[in-house]
């Protein structure tokens, strides 16, 4: 804020405030500039995201062992597979692949089973059945984005039938641990009258159905699966899945793959984020070194990791504005620069509102001293208080 005062020898004072604003971003690509912020911006999150692939066709049986045809895939895509039997005396074994869990709804017999691709043309599963009675309904879901190595799956919810109600609840959901991870959802029925569902949670609210798939094998069976990022780590609540017609005995699971590599929280503080100049002669200068006591602002990252920072300032707003210039010979022009490096050098802003590099890839929890410079206009037409801001933005390097 500058104070512009004529005193009775015909000389301008200036009285300046300058206010450090900062904004923080959470993303995973390059950042987008905002040219004016009026206030420091909400905070915009975009993950690099753990996401739905592809999904198989159905394989099908009246009885005998099964082989699931994969969808395209590539290294490190997880594959989640369900398999439902007519049959509760069975077991079944598919090599290579590890179970999540099973459930018995006294009629059927209801699995799941997981497996990491090493490359982009697997073996396609087969489902060994202990016996050869029962119709069988096998699909695969794909997902790409989780970790690449141990349990991708960091919350699994309990294998539960609900019957013939509809919309049917899995009960407390699950809860995730890592922020942008890929809340799954799996549920069969053994039976094929519903052909769509809705599936929706407290958080995330809506979950997108990633496969729905029938068949008149047999007794007939229906495979679905459905899922959505949960922005923050936590509880999803209850997952309800609302089918177009009720289930005969709908059995599913919830899940949450977890992201690979957790995304950087990009953030910046600024302290103690306001200059007071005092009393500047027309034509005049100050820096914050020469102040007293020296007001060298200390910018921080507080981001969860390493960062780039880049620096604006507006005009002098208020009444007739005071433009940004290379000099001051000019009435209603002054000048504005900033130092990183204790005054050694000056890097003077040329245009208002244009983003200049402040510092590169400075490490988490790193801090840099930022000083700045301003010259006065030699003459002003105006009196009015003036209002100039700086803004530190934080972005990916």
């Amino acid at each position: 804020m500058a104070k512009v005062i004529k005193n009775n020898l015909g000389n301008f004072l200036v009285i300046c405030l300058i206010f450090l604003m900062m904004t923080v971003w959470i993303f995973s690509g390059k950042p987008q500039i905002w040219k004016k912020p009026a206030f420091p911006p909400e905070i915009q999150k975009v993950w690099a995201a753990v996401a739905f692939q592809a999904a198989s066709g159905i394989a099908t049986s009246t009885g005998a062992d099964v082989t699931v045809t994969l969808p395209v895939h590539a290294a490190n895509d997880i594959f989640l597979l369900q398999v439902v039997v007519r049959d509760v005396d069975d077991t079944i074994t598919i090599t290579g692949w590890t179970e999540i869990a099973n459930v018995n709804d006294g009629t059927a017999k209801h699995w799941w089973f997981w497996m990491r691709a090493t490359g982009s043309s697997e073996t396609d599963p087969l489902v060994d059945k202990s016996t050869g009675t029962g119709d069988t309904y096998a699909t695969v879901t794909t997902y790409r984005g989780a970790i690449t190595s141990g349990d991708p799956w960091e919350a699994k919810g309990t294998a539960t039938c609900t019957g013939t109600t509809n919309p049917f609840t899995y009960t407390g959901g699950v809860t995730t641990l890592t922020a942008g991870s890929l809340v799954v959802v799996s549920w069969n029925d053994i039976d094929n009258f519903a052909s769509s569902c809705v599936m929706s949670a407290t958080d995330p609210s809506s979950i997108n159905t990633d496969m729905h798939i029938k068949s008149n094998v047999g007794g007939d069976g229906l495979n679905a699966a459905g899922s959505a990022v949960r922005t923050n780590a936590g509880a999803t609540g209850d997952v309800v899945v609302d089918s177009n017609q009720p289930p005969d005995a709908a059995c599913g699971i919830v899940l949450a793959l977890k992201i690979a590599g957790a995304p950087v929280v990009y953030s910046v503080t600024v302290e103690d984020g306001a200059v007071d100049y005092g009393i500047v002669e027309p034509d005049g200068q100050e820096t914050t070194l020469e102040l007293e006591p020296v007001d060298t602002q200390i910018v921080t990252n507080t981001s969860t990791g390493t960062a780039d920072f880049t620096i604006m300032s507006t005009t002098a707003t208020g009444g007739t504005p005071w433009t940004l210039a290379m000099a001051t010979g000019s009435a209603n022009e002054f000048i504005h620069k900033f130092s990183t490096n204790g005054g050694s050098n000056w890097r003077t802003f040329e245009v208002a509102d244009t983003p200049y590099t402040f510092v590169d890839s400075i490490a988490a929890s790193d801090t840099q001293s930022l000083d700045l410079f301003i010259g006065i206009p030699s003459t002003t037409s105006v009196y009015d208080t003036k209002s100039i801001t700086v803004t530190v933005q934080v972005g990916e390097p």
